[in-house]
């Protein structure tokens, strides 16, 4: 008897261990012990528990054996180990889940939690409502999964139970970055971390990791997304955690594909399914979904939009049979935009509707800004500006309180870290001056002893004994007044510190929100020009105009842009406005129609068949390392729009091709810069001079040339036109005072 208890408690130890192992593929091995487990056994609770394990082990690869084992559990534990029935109830309830029976499945679950209530299993009473929290999770219902969350925590703190704990707040978090608050989010998952590592648990810390990558590719910080992914691909590879390195691949894949760089997105998808197909029986259905829908995203990126389609359909059964409905929204997304370029306009509106009934079930405001974007880009492809142009207000209004969460959350990291150097600084240094002290202290105490020693052989013992006593007692009250007083500075130097701080951050954060509303507003007033010129189609002339001066409103709101998104308020990276300019006029003017009958708004979708729009003109830029502040990049950007508008409708008429080849050295020693635009089109009229020239296009670039302190030339080359424009970098604020 006292054996077979004996073995019991070593095999629920062993359970215990494999629990706690990474989540990797198995051996036919492990399975056929298991098995060998439950024929020979003559301990119920042990059969119970193998026959548990078993139904975890085939919930991803087949859901019937799974549905067995855990069934055979449940009714093998309410006849000879009651004790037990709960964590059976979990199991089975997670197999319907697993295959899309939602109320059943919590019907278990909540039978599990009264199982172990009654019982008095706080073990199995937190597991219940960890199971529950997931589960809401899942379904996109985040109060509920919060509401779970919180029966859980603190259960896990009574047990002191560090790696459930770790667990719980990674979950915390992943509701928090549901319902789209990102700073809590990110505290969560860093405190998750922090314990991960201070337990030392890779396996979770590793897990944690991706998510923290997730959740900067949301915020659109791909850098730091790249970092903490390849950060648990490293640890899951070391761990030979297969399957978490598979969704890890898948990961890297799809900021790869956002950061546009195919190739190396294209290798790590295929990384990604060469593992899956080897290892397939572990792979979760939400995650090969979400490889089709990457893989699917990466193809429409590189123009092959049928294949983009069948992995699109592929993984839209997957999400709608699982319930995932954020995941579907951005899929669907996709899908309207294929289905556009497919010239399929009909089913791109359907989705694009669906991803809005699909927002109000989430009721989540990323789901939101995402439905209302899509809305806004197919409503303006099938040419209803009207609506599109109120669904834009939506996403504006939406992705404003998102971009606001965001920038609160990189002030919130910011200020972290700083906090955290500043006040190990000042305990360095307080201590520090507390030894010194002390020191001094005991030296003058034992000094004073010593004298009051030498002086008791003589015959004024009493005398300087007493005086010596009374001044130690004086200094050590000076010493005390004087700790007293450092103390105070420094809680007054560091709560000033702490004022400035903040007050800087706010300040920066305004002002980039400022930079924020600008942008927007530019660009809903290029919207109404592009309204105004598609109410008059038969005027050429007219919506000519509007598109130069919607041109040259998109070339500011562009530098605002890039303003509000930069680390550095003062300057921005202009080689990365140029590319963002190029593209923009391409897509305005590369179309065959030259946009006559209906003018670029600020949406745009690419044609038919075509991944991109159609180009004649090739613009090659060349200005890396040039960083320029807003007093300059608004001009100097003005003059390039100019520029290169005049290049594409007079350089090469008729829609001909062309290179223009636009380039701008790093200043010289006298801080002067030079930008040269040359092209290779028809070149510039024979008794061309620039200062009779009637145009306003060219009028303007001289009075803004004039404006920058600089020179412009025009002038013919031997295969066209080229412009040289000479400037010096304006000065801001107090400075140009």
């Amino acid at each position: 008897m006292n054996f077979s208890r004996l073995l019991v408690v070593l095999f629920c130890y062993l359970i215990a261990v494999v629990e706690s192992a990474p989540c990797r593929a198995q051996p036919a091995a492990f399975t056929d012990s298991l098995l060998t487990v439950v024929r020979t056994t003559h301990s119920k609770p042990q059969q119970v528990l193998t026959l548990i394990k078993l139904s975890e082990y085939f919930r991803n690869s087949d859901s019937t054996r799974a549905y067995g084992y855990a069934e055979r559990a449940v009714a093998l534990a309410r006849q000879h180990a009651d004790t037990l029935e709960a964590r059976a109830l979990l199991a089975l309830g997670i197999v319907y889940q697993f295959q899309g029976h939602y109320p059943v499945a919590m019907t278990h679950y909540q039978q599990a939690l009264k199982r172990a209530q009654a019982h008095r299993n706080i073990r199995e009473i937190a597991q219940c409502y960890r199971t529950m929290s997931i589960y809401y999770i899942n379904r996109s219902e985040f109060t509920k999964a919060w509401t779970a969350a919180q029966y859980e925590l603190p259960l896990r703190q009574q047990m002191h139970d560090t790696v459930k704990l770790i667990g719980l707040y990674n979950n915390m978090a992943n509701i928090f970055r549901g319902q789209g608050d990102y700073p809590a989010a990110l505290q969560a998952y860093l405190r998750s971390i922090k314990m991960a590592n201070g337990a030392r648990r890779a396996t979770e810390e590793a897990y944690v990791s991706a998510n923290i990558g997730w959740l900067y590719q949301q915020l659109k910080d791909y850098p730091l997304a790249l970092r903490y992914l390849n950060r648990a691909v490293s640890m899951h590879e070391e761990q030979r955690d297969t399957t978490n390195t598979i969704t890890d691949y898948s990961s890297l894949g799809e900021v790869y594909t956002l950061m546009k760089q195919y190739s190396t997105a294209q290798r790590f998808l295929e990384k990604s399914l060469r593992l899956g197909q080897a290892h397939g029986s572990r792979i979760s259905a939400l995650d090969k979904a979400r490889t089709y829908a990457i893989l699917g995203r990466l193809q429409a990126k590189q123009g092959h939009h049928t294949l983009a389609l069948r992995n699109f359909q592929q993984a839209e059964k997957t999400f709608r049979r699982i319930h995932q409905h954020s995941y579907l929204i951005k899929l669907l997304s996709s899908m309207a935009e294929t289905y556009h370029a497919l010239g399929r306009p009909q089913e791109a509106q359907r989705a694009a509707a669906q991803t809005l009934e699909l927002a109000r079930e989430t009721k989540s405001s990323a789901d939101f800004v995402d439905a209302w974007c899509t809305l806004a880009k197919i409503s303006a492809a099938n040419g209803d500006f009207a609506a599109a142009y109120a669904y834009r207000v939506r996403f504006e209004e939406s992705s404003d309180s998102l971009f606001s969460a965001q920038k609160e959350q990189q002030l919130l990291s910011l200020q972290t870290r700083y906090d955290f150097r500043e006040k190990e600084a000042q305990i360095a240094l307080l201590r520090k001056d507390t030894a010194l002290m002390r020191s001094k202290a005991r030296l003058q105490y034992w000094f004073g002893g010593a004298m009051s020693g030498a002086l008791l052989l003589a015959s004024l013992l009493g005398i300087s004994w007493y005086r010596r006593y009374q001044a130690q007692r004086t200094a050590n009250r000076q010493l005390q007044i004087r700790d007293g007083e450092i103390a105070a500075k420094n809680d007054a130097l560091l709560r000033t510190q702490q004022r400035l701080y903040q007050s800087l951050s706010e300040k920066e954060m305004l002002l980039k929100e400022v930079h924020h509303r600008v942008k927007n507003n530019l660009q809903i007033i290029a919207s109404l020009f592009a309204l105004q010129a598609y109410e008059h189609p038969n005027l050429p002339a007219l919506t000519e105009m509007l598109q130069e001066g919607q041109n040259r409103i998109q070339t500011i709101a562009l530098i605002h842009e890039l303003l509000y998104q930069s680390a550095d308020l003062a300057r921005i990276d202009f080689h990365q406005f140029l590319q963002q300019l190029t593209a923009y006029l391409s897509n305005a003017f590369g179309r065959p129609m030259r946009m006559r009958t209906r003018p670029v708004g600020v949406f745009s979708m690419p044609y038919a068949q075509d991944a991109e729009p159609p180009t004649a003109v090739l613009i090659n830029t060349q200005a890396t390392g040039v960083y320029l502040n807003a007093s300059t990049a608004v001009p100097l950007g003005l003059i390039l729009n100019e520029l290169l508008s005049n290049a594409y409708n007079h350089a090469f008429p008729d829609g001909r091709n062309g290179q223009v080849d636009l380039h701008i050295s790093a200043p010289d020693s006298s801080g002067t810069f030079t930008a040269t635009i040359s092209d290779n089109g028809v070149g510039l009229p024979r008794n061309f001079k620039l200062e009779n020239t009637s145009s306003l296009g060219l009028r303007l670039v001289n009075n803004l040339t004039r404006q920058l302190k600089g020179t412009f030339q025009a002038q013919n080359s031997a295969s066209g036109a080229r412009f040289i424009i000479t400037f010096q970098e304006a000065k801001e604020g107090l400075e140009a005072q």
